[in-house]
């Protein structure tokens, strides 16, 4: 059975997305608080997945927020340089 992960970041248009191809090919639909759900029945293991998954998340946007920072500093220093030894 073929899956299909569709993200729902901010103002992304998912549910939409998900609805129309709900409509269209009659395709299922779970959300991810349902599989969180469904796996937290699986006690204490589960329960350490879905915490390091979360946190792994949150690092991850805290790294690309960081990483957007870097490449602007790096852009102004490219640019400072090149105007200075022009």
């Amino acid at each position: 059975m073929p899956v299909l992960f569709i993200s729902r970041g901010s103002m992304s248009g998912a549910s939409q997305v998900v609805e129309c191809l709900q409509k269209n090919t009659g395709i299922k639909r779970i959300s991810r608080e349902s599989l969180v759900k469904r796996a937290m029945r699986h006690g204490e293991t589960a329960r350490e997945l879905v915490e390091g998954l979360n946190g792994a998340i949150a690092n991850y946007e805290k790294f690309s927020a960081l990483r957007w920072r870097y490449l602007v500093l790096l852009r102004h220093a490219l640019l400072v340089r090149q105007v200075l030894d022009s």
